[in-house]
């Protein structure tokens, strides 16, 4: 069932990054000198492929209660994918920005299957497979929760394009430092609400009590966090070359101030996931991108990079006051049932 799925994802995101190669001059032009460097065009078409499987082998620790994993797996991918563009692809340029991310990616979906999913299911070994019945059964629900999941993605993937295509790729470069800098602190709230996944899945009783838990400790971890990168972003940044730190440290302190209420976000998410209510789901992460991305593109043409950050700073501040209501029902509901049970 599991080399199913990683089949089925790898064969969907590959056929995806075939099809973007194919119009890219249409929505992105700039990024055109991919398809005429046959190296580029094919680690494309890899890194999309491991970025997209990274997401499942996550999904396959979380079912197996060992999403631990997964908190190791995202710090391995997150200490490859920052120093790799300076030290082994500088040369590429802008594209050696791409390729350390997908490295890291690729690296942490090795490692997983090869070491961490054999601990979780006894005799696992990667390879393809085809489970045609049991695909068939749940593939309605995956989809839906895929299409949240790539609406909640949504500015990851189109940010990068549209600071490139509006203000240039210098400014793009600075921009994805800054972006992938200040996403190593989502590690945080994400593995966090990951686990209690994993738990409230097994037992929908203690959802109420964990998810207080969770939030307070993503919120206890987050604050310091947040402060260190607004601290000291700005002299990290001078690490990867004369103009990231002037240019990127406003766009990177409003980046880092939003993982704050995405721990809020983030655990509505998972709480609705436990709860299997994907229509709340794909309306939260709907509001996300559509504002993100919006306001993101109103105030990158007026005031530069800063208004990307700015944007995403906006979007997840008012979803978190606009589902926080809501969330803390929803946890003092479950708190409730599980004391009457008990």
């Amino acid at each position: 069932m599991i080399n199913a799925a990683f089949t089925l994802v790898g064969v969907v995101s590959l056929s995806g990054a075939i099809i973007y190669l194919s119009g890219i001059k249409y929505w992105s032009p700039a990024l055109g000198f991919v398809r005429e460097n046959i190296v580029f065009l094919l680690l494309f078409m890899f890194f999309t492929a491991t970025t997209a499987l990274s997401g499942l082998t996550d999904g396959s620790l979380i079912a197996g209660r060992m999403s631990k994993y997964v908190f190791w797996k995202n710090t391995i991918i997150s200490v490859f994918k920052i120093p790799l563009p300076i030290l082994i692809f500088a040369h590429w340029g802008s594209f050696g920005i791409f390729a350390g991310m997908g490295t890291g990616f690729a690296v942490g979906v090795l490692i997983t299957w090869l070491f961490f999913l054999p601990k979780v299911y006894e005799g696992y070994f990667p390879r393809p497979a085809i489970a045609k019945d049991i695909m068939q059964k749940v593939l309605p629900y995956s989809f839906a929760n895929y299409a949240a999941n790539l609406l909640n993605m949504a500015p990851q993937y189109i940010y990068p394009l549209m600071v490139l295509n509006i203000v240039g790729p210098e400014n793009s470069a600075y921009f994805y430092v800054s972006w992938m800098m200040t996403m190593v602190l989502s590690v945080i709230p994400n593995g966090i609400s990951q686990s209690l996944l994993a738990e409230g899945s097994h037992d929908p009783k203690k959802l109420g009590r964990d998810g207080r838990k969770v939030l307070l400790l993503s919120l206890g971890i987050s604050i310091p966090a947040v402060g260190a990168m607004v601290l000291l972003g700005g002299w990290l940044l001078h690490f990867f070359g004369p103009g990231y730190s002037e240019k990127g440290t406003t766009v990177l302190i409003y980046l880092a101030i939003a993982v704050i209420p995405q721990c809020i976000n983030t655990l509505y998410i998972t709480v609705n996931q436990v709860k299997k209510q994907i229509y709340l789901i794909i309306a939260q992460t709907s509001f996300l991108s559509i504002v993100a991305l919006g306001v993101g593109y109103f105030w990158l043409g007026r005031v530069g990079l800063p208004g990307i950050g700015m944007a995403y700073l906006t979007a997840h501040l008012v979803l978190s006051i606009l589902v926080f209501r809501p969330l803390w029902i929803a946890l003092k509901e479950s708190y409730v049932t599980s004391a009457q049970v008990q």
